[in-house]
């Protein structure tokens, strides 16, 4: 039959019936040439489609398809390149000489796995994008690492209520055998003077062994579930877990992290930064790594004195260490500060001047420091006198 026969052929129904219900029952009859041909094309295919005996079939119930929610947490490896101005924590790249580069967006840095000086978040991400693609990976979260995690719901801190943060931190940890320890400012908190929140080392080893984990990574997760388990809130980024506090009526963020080698690697980030200083204890880790260097060794913050060709352990006391890099009478309070390190060993001070320049060949040293603050007096005395 032509299909011009086919869309001309009258309908056998009654002709009392609207032209709709004889178009319609047309269309359902499964006889037509245009329904069988559908029906063998389903059948031969194994595609979806119309079925017009089901569609006519009364016991049949129409039913919608559950689709399932895709989670938006699920991290996607990609291996494209990175926006240097937003780069995302836990990328890796590996370079022509085999060393993997880890950023860690709390710091800021790309931290290598020989033990090696980290790279300024900028300088890492240009050499993130010019290794070929099967050397670079990063994954994509939902969650943005660094900074302050719940922005809306903890609040800057007197230093003085960080005993009382860190007890809570260590009642939960007790069964494991593990402790937090507070590194940087919250290792010597100064009353009076605030934070925006605490920085605590523990070790993955310890927390491990509890746990029945092989590495860092899996003592990670444990870790959160701890804390969860007694009812802190928590979100978990780059080798840190963060927890929310509460002393005295409101919320703190205490950032552990957790690493291998955690309670030697603590004492590597305990600073004696005088009052004043510009400088914070990321300059003091330049200053020590530089002077590793003259030394023919390298630096690790996590290690210690480490063989710049075996990368074996050379020290991991700072007493040590200190004697080795600035002299035979010096102690591991003078690596407190660059200041400290000055004092004990002038010569450092060309590595600071090498820094300060204005073609500084790490700028993490000038972004890092601490600026002054004006005096708002002078300040307002000066714009005074240039409207009179």
């Amino acid at each position: 039959m032509k299909i011009n026969e086919l869309l001309t052929e009258k309908d056998k129904t009654d002709k009392k019936d609207s032209w709709f219900k004889r178009a319609d029952a047309w269309m359902k009859d499964p006889k037509r040439f245009v329904n069988r041909a559908i029906d063998t094309l389903q059948t031969t295919t194994g595609r979806p489609g119309p079925n017009v005996t089901k569609l006519d079939d009364p016991k049949v119930k129409k039913t919608k398809k559950k689709v399932k929610p895709q989670s938006s947490k699920k991290p996607i490896a990609k291996n494209d390149k990175i926006d240097i101005k937003k780069i995302p924590s836990g990328a890796t790249y590996t370079d022509d000489k085999g060393v993997v580069y880890v950023y860690n967006d709390e710091k800021d840095i790309w931290f290598p796995n020989d033990g090696g000086m980290g790279l300024t978040g900028r300088t890492g991400a240009v050499n993130y994008n010019r290794a070929p693609r099967d050397k670079r990976m990063f994954s994509e979260q939902v969650l943005r690492e660094g900074g302050n995690i719940w922005p809306d719901e903890t609040e800057d801190f007197d230093q003085a209520i960080i005993p009382d943060m860190m007890k809570q931190v260590n009642s939960v940890l007790a069964k494991t055998g593990a402790k937090a320890l507070p590194i940087g400012s919250g290792a010597t908190p100064t009353p009076g003077k605030r934070s925006g929140d605490l920085d605590m080392i523990i070790d993955a080893g310890k927390l491990g062994g509890h746990f029945k984990v092989a590495d860092a990574k899996a003592a990670r997760v444990e870790l959160e579930k701890l804390f969860q388990q007694a009812g802190f809130d928590t979100k978990k980024s780059g080798t840190s877990v963060h927890v929310k506090t509460k002393v005295g009526g409101a919320a703190q963020q205490v950032d552990i992290m957790v690493v291998d080698n955690g309670e030697t690697a603590q004492k590597f980030h305990v600073h004696d930064i005088p009052k004043g200083s510009p400088y914070k204890g990321i300059h003091k880790q330049i200053m020590i790594a530089d002077l590793a260097k003259e030394k023919d060794m390298k630096w690790s913050p996590y290690k210690g004195l480490v063989n710049r060709e075996t990368n074996e352990l050379v020290s991991n006391n700072m007493d040590e260490i200190a004697k080795q890099l600035l002299g035979p009478n010096a102690t591991a309070k003078d690596l407190g500060s660059v200041e400290s390190i000055v004092k004990a060993n002038p010569e450092a001070q060309a590595i600071v001047d090498k820094y300060e320049g204005p073609e500084s060949p790490n700028p993490v040293w000038q972004q890092k420091k601490v600026q002054p603050k004006e005096n708002n007096e002078i300040v307002n005395a000066f714009r005074r006198i240039q409207e009179v």
